[in-house]
């Protein structure tokens, strides 16, 4: 087959640029450059994950190159992950012989440091909603009319505050009915991941951590569901000042969701909540969030895993932050439940 080469240059130009995005009805144009400085990469997509990709190219070149490749490989590279993968599904279950494999390698996941090789073990999944608060049919004169009608951000702040107590316990009745509470050994596994509570601190600015009371903190981005409010809007936000009682208030809602939790039932769970604990005096709206609202949530018992050589090393166990539509897609790759991943 022929490759043609549709630009000139180096392919890291085109291919990680800079994205300054421009949505034309479902085209968006990308422009920019890349730069490296002292022999890394600085663009968009750089590590997140074309990096990640390279990676694995390369080391498919050496095996060829060592005549040392002892089995098939497949690659599978799709580019719409950040906007739900919406075409995956479709190809892989159109290709289900062609993609037939005995073990997935998934790059998308995390490092503890660059010094440390790590091997995750399990991803946690998505739900994501939005949610408009309406109160009067337009926004009004605070002075006039405050003290006598409800304000729908005041009511959407006092719902959202009541998802959480006073231990960061997600107070959704239900809500964690159906999670696979972690064993001793996999806690114990995770506990000796190198991790610096100070370091963490200071490199992200803050003056002492927050969460789930009984976790820790490695613990609580790894292995427990959260519920967390990803933006939020209403009234006048403009320079200067405004005393408005706005109509709307709005916020974007998702759940991070650990195993034997399942996107739909639990998406229907925080919208039924919602509803239930809204006053009558505003009405709610749950709407679709633009990006993707479902994704799997997969952990591995580490005995499960395909371990890379590194382990002999005693490589950490990590608990992946990130999502992957792949995985929701995994059970087309092989007609057995013996599927086996490298995350």
């Amino acid at each position: 087959m022929e490759t043609k080469r549709s630009f000139s240059g180096s392919p890291w130009e085109k291919a990680v640029g800079y994205c300054r995005a421009i949505r034309k009805g479902n085209i968006i144009a990308v422009s920019g450059t890349t730069s490296i400085k002292d022999g890394k990469i600085f663009a968009r997509g750089a590590c997140d994950d074309k990096g990640q990709f390279y990676m694995h190219v390369k080391a498919l070149e050496t095996l060829t190159q060592t005549n040392s490749l002892p089995v098939n490989i497949k690659f599978i590279i799709e580019g719409e992950e950040e906007i739900g993968s919406a075409h995956l599904a479709d190809f892989i279950k159109q290709n289900k012989a062609l993609l037939k494999a005995d073990v997935i390698l998934i790059s998308d996941t995390a490092m503890i440091s660059i010094d440390t090789p790590s091997i995750d073990v399990g991803v946690r999944g998505l739900t994501y909603i939005e949610i408009e608060v309406t109160g009067p049919n337009r926004d009004l004169h605070s002075g006039v009319y405050g003290g006598a009608v409800a304000n729908p951000i005041t009511i959407l702040a006092q719902m959202i505050a009541s998802l959480h107590d006073e231990n960061n316990h997600i107070t959704i009745p239900g809500f964690y009915d159906d999670v696979i509470e972690s064993s001793a050994a996999e806690r114990a596994a995770l506990a000796k991941a190198p991790f610096d509570e100070e370091e963490y601190k200071k490199e992200l600015g803050i003056k002492a951590l927050w969460g789930e009371k009984g976790y820790t903190t490695n613990e609580r981005t790894g292995i427990r569901p959260t519920l967390e409010i990803n933006g939020i809007w209403g009234g006048y936000t403009g320079e200067g000042s405004k005393t408005v009682l706005p109509s709307k208030a709005h916020a974007k809602i998702s759940c991070r969701l650990v195993p034997n939790q399942k996107s739909a039932p639990m998406e229907k769970l925080l919208i039924d909540h919602l509803y239930k604990i809204a006053p009558g005096y505003v009405t709610v709206n749950i709407m679709q969030a633009i990006i993707s609202r479902r994704r799997l949530r997969l952990s591995l018992p580490i005995t499960d895993c395909v371990f890379l050589p590194s382990n002999r090393a005693r490589s950490p166990v990590d608990f992946s932050r990130c999502t992957l539509s792949i995985l929701s897609f995994s059970k087309d790759f092989s007609s057995s439940n013996s599927i086996r991943f490298i995350l």
